[in-house]
């Protein structure tokens, strides 16, 4: 049945959220204080808002912001700062890429992850070629031992790195049609070069050792006695099989079923016969009925080997390829196998026999005798050598991107770029689509200093780092589906039961959590983001959690430094509750605790984004606003 799902498009400011700096909004702001005598958000500093007693809806002139009709005590948390009207606000910086292109230092093309670790940057991007124009360090991959994606034969850029401090990073769309990749939650499936964003495959290792080989083991000596009867060669490979202890047991049953029509499977079964080939049959004719001898013809030895696998194949997973902890054995790695070869090499000696006094067209006048020096009742001899090789192989390792379980989209051709570290010094990035933060961004001297209650508290440092979008800076949060029945069936990106845009129960503790849309996800990351120290600016787009409003809440993340956006995006969603004095409300994704770094305006970034309007201004407000419409799905 065909569904259609909503999204939530409208974004509150709740008791959880904490705005310690400026905040403006084009739009009302939408207050909850999310239970009935909860505290409502806090706002420590100016907060003001386009929306006035002239606007359509027009505004209460003694509450400048909207509240939840349920919750009619909804407000600011007490001693917070009310809204107040403002014509107009600050011009926002508009994305400009050339500007961009013209102040990197290093360019990518399409998804590109950019680690901060120490004082260097290790990159790694799939569709950028390590031969690309610019600063070689720019594109020199590093593990010589990892094969990397190919572009048209050349190889792609993996784990560069590079000194950041005053560098600026771009990274950029690929002119190739825009795809997407969606991850099956399917273990089964193993990650390769056509359903990752990410790929690192590691060299193949093999080790293997000699147990064995064992001391050469006579058979024994045949007479007469039997290799004159009918069928002797059946004979002969029977004796073997029941008497060659160098030969396991399934070797042995081989051999002794060599009596019977079947063919025998192994090599051992054709030496034997190339061996009995041998006899010169114009010459090998019977003795007598008790005593008879065969005249073999040279070659006087056959060699052959026997080989078998004996053992079962045990499997587990190799270390992954990559140190990266976003990819880093995330997926599937090619498994182990042990096993044990058997090689049973036998020579099978044939001793000539002559005729005593005359030999007329093979009838002996005399009689047979093995040569001079030879018992003369021995005809044949079976030496066997059995050499036992146990071998360990490990084959190519693996690490990929996206987690095999993830059900978020991910767009392979765009310039998306996957950013986390610890930052000393200055460094700018700047995508073309979006950021997405993997990890936590933190400015290694960043601290809060301690001021007043009567104060608003803010956060310092003498870092500097630009997290640039002309679309979206996205909190990365992946999630897998709790049921994976008609997994195939469902709408990629989504899970089975989710029926987000139709659920009209509320959530409790008792009855409604399990069939809520939201708890069709579950979270992936142990640990998510939780910090990201930045000047942030995402100028077609928001600061937004992707995934917002599926799985459990994620705790609160700290936003340090400022937040430059076309609208306010989502990082949290409340859920709604049976009724208005539930205790909690039940949520998804994370409570937004926002700390302004006032000295943002002198610090020296390599590149900022600038307003047309007002060339070289760092932006020092956090624009907060509900979007209009639906809100899109990240990315």
């Amino acid at each position: 049945v065909a569904v259609s799902r909503a999204d939530a498009c409208e974004v509150s400011v709740s008791t959880v959220s904490k705005m310690n700096g400026k905040v403006y909004s084009e739009d009302a702001l939408l207050i909850s204080s999310s239970v009935l005598g909860g505290s409502g958000p806090t706002f420590r500093d100016l907060v003001q808002t386009k929306w006035s007693t002239s606007s359509t809806p027009a505004a209460d002139g003694s509450r400048l912001f909207r509240t939840f009709a349920q919750l009619p005590a909804s407000a600011p948390s007490l001693g917070s700062k009310l809204p107040q009207t403002a014509p107009s606000g600050p011009v926002l910086p508009t994305w400009n890429g050339t500007s961009a292109a013209a102040a990197a230092t290093c360019t990518y093309t399409g998804p590109t992850r950019i680690r901060m670790v120490g004082a260097n940057v290790v990159v790694t991007s799939p569709t950028t070629p390590n031969n690309a124009t610019g600063p070689s360090y720019c594109y020199t991959s590093a593990a010589s031992t990892v094969t990397v994606p190919q572009i048209g034969g050349r190889s792609s850029v993996y784990e560069a790195t590079y000194p950041y401090a005053g560098k600026t990073i771009y990274v950029k769309n690929s002119t190739t049609a825009s795809s997407v990749t969606y991850a099956p939650q399917d273990v089964t499936t193993v990650r390769n070069a056509t359903n990752s964003l990410f790929l690192a495959e590691g060299a193949t290792t093999v080790n293997s050792s000699v147990v064995s080989p064992g001391t050469p083991v006579a058979i024994g000596t045949w007479t007469p006695k039997w290799s004159g009867t009918t069928n002797t060669q059946n004979r002969f490979q029977s004796d073997i099989g029941k008497t060659l202890p160098a030969f396991q047991t399934a070797t042995q049953t081989a051999l002794a079923a060599a009596n019977t029509a079947s063919p025998l499977s192994d090599i051992l079964s054709a030496a034997i016969g190339t061996a009995f080939n041998g006899r010169n049959n114009s010459e090998g004719a019977l003795l007598s009925a008790t005593g008879r001898s065969y005249n073999w013809a040279l070659p006087s030895s056959t060699t052959a080997a026997a080989v078998r696998t004996t053992g079962t194949a045990t499997y587990g997973a190799s270390t992954g390829a990559s140190s990266d902890p976003l990819y880093s054995g995330s997926a599937t790695t090619s498994p182990y196998s042990d096993s044990t070869v058997e090689t049973a090499t036998t020579v099978i000696n044939r001793q000539q026999m002559t005729c005593s006094v005359l030999n007329v067209l093979g009838l002996c006048v005399g009689t047979w005798i093995a040569s001079p020096g030879v018992a003369a009742e021995q005809q044949i001899q079976v030496t066997a050598t059995k050499t036992t090789t146990a071998t360990g192989t490990i084959t190519t390792r693996v690490s990929a991107f996206p987690l095999i379980a993830d059900r978020t989209g991910y767009s392979t051709t765009t310039g998306d770029a996957y950013v986390e570290g610890s930052v000393s010094g200055g460094l700018s990035i700047a995508a073309e689509n979006n950021v997405i933060v993997t990890g936590d961004v933190r400015q290694t001297s960043g601290s809060t200093p301690s001021v007043p209650a009567t104060q608003v508290p803010f956060f310092t440092s003498t870092d500097a780092v630009v997290l640039a979008a002309q679309k979206n800076v996205l909190l990365y949060h992946p999630v897998s589906c709790k049921s994976v029945t008609a997994l195939a069936a469902t709408t990629a990106s989504y899970c089975p039961n989710d029926v987000t845009g139709l659920y009209t129960g509320g959530m409790s503790s008792t009855t409604f959590d399990a069939a809520h849309p939201s708890r069709q996800y579950l979270n992936l990351l142990a640990t998510p983001v939780k910090q990201v120290d930045a000047a942030i600016y995402a100028l077609n787009g928001s600061l937004q959690l992707m995934n917002y409003n599926r799985g459990v809440e994620l705790g609160t993340l700290k936003v340090n430094g400022g937040a430059f956006q076309e609208h306010h995006g989502v990082t949290g969603v409340e859920w709604e509750t049976l009724t208005t004095n539930s205790a909690v409300r039940r949520q998804s994704g994370y409570n937004l605790e926002y700390l302004h770094d006032n000295s943002l305006v002198g610090k020296n970034f390599p590149w900022v984004p600038t307003s047309t309007a007002y060339v070289g201004l760092v932006w020092t407000l956090q624009g907060v606003s509900e979007s209009v419409g639906s809100a899109a799905v990240a990315p």
